[in-house]
């Protein structure tokens, strides 16, 4: 039973993250956590923003009212979001995936060539994971 910015605080540190490593845009990265925050806020069983609407309503009708007028809403944050992910995960995606994992391969290949000290490292002038010709500055 949390709010939105305690869901956010709690979740944005550790999945934004990881969601840049795989080479999703931060800015997109971002709209898709609001949206499923405020997605969170007006569905059952929490849907606290459902009963924030029973609450005020002149009529004091049941739930049941307050959930059929957010259901549009909710449909349309659900296919938002289903359109995006296909976007996101269609035929574009395989290049991004190639990439990061050549990139942590590089850097494991840098990882395994320093010493504990960190007495030789990559040059960072080619793209050759060799030791740098001049000994490191420290």
């Amino acid at each position: 039973f949390m709010d939105v910015l305690s869901m956010q605080v709690a979740t944005i540190p550790i999945t934004y993250p990881i969601a840049t490593a795989l080479g999703v845009d931060p800015i997109w990265f971002g709209i898709f956590i609001v949206l499923m925050c405020e997605l969170g806020m007006i569905t059952p069983p929490v849907g606290m923003n459902l009963f924030v609407v029973h609450g005020i309503g002149p009529d004091k009708g049941g739930i049941e009212d307050a959930i059929r007028g957010a259901l549009p809403y909710a449909l349309i944050m659900i296919l938002f979001t289903l359109l995006r992910s296909a976007d996101a995960v269609g035929p574009s995606a395989g290049p991004r995936f190639d990439a990061l994992r050549s990139k942590l391969r590089r850097r494991a290949r840098a990882a395994a060539m320093t010493d504990r000290r960190g007495a030789t490292a990559p040059c960072r002038k080619s793209k050759e994971l060799s030791p740098c010709p001049r000994p490191l500055s420290r």
